[in-house]
């Protein structure tokens, strides 16, 4: 199993470039489209590395960092 890794970004393109950029076995990825799916999905399986956009639909990345810290002190 790789380093656990999060994309939270709104731009299906770029999504689709770094999960390419991070292959299997070494990572793996998951993404989201908005913050809401990507808080969600760090709460359930929190990941060992997470890149997260500023802007986003639903909750901001900036929101969605702080949620997550939070979460895991």
């Amino acid at each position: 199993m790789g380093i656990r890794v999060l994309f939270i970004e709104d731009q299906p393109g770029l999504r689709r470039v770094l999960q390419l950029a991070f292959p299997a076995p070494e990572f793996e990825t998951r993404v989201a489209a908005d913050g809401d799916e990507g808080l969600a999905m760090a709460l359930a399986a929190p990941p060992e590395v997470l890149v997260v956009d500023m802007m986003l639909p639903g909750r901001s990345g900036l929101e969605v960092s702080a949620q997550i810290g939070r979460a895991h002190v």
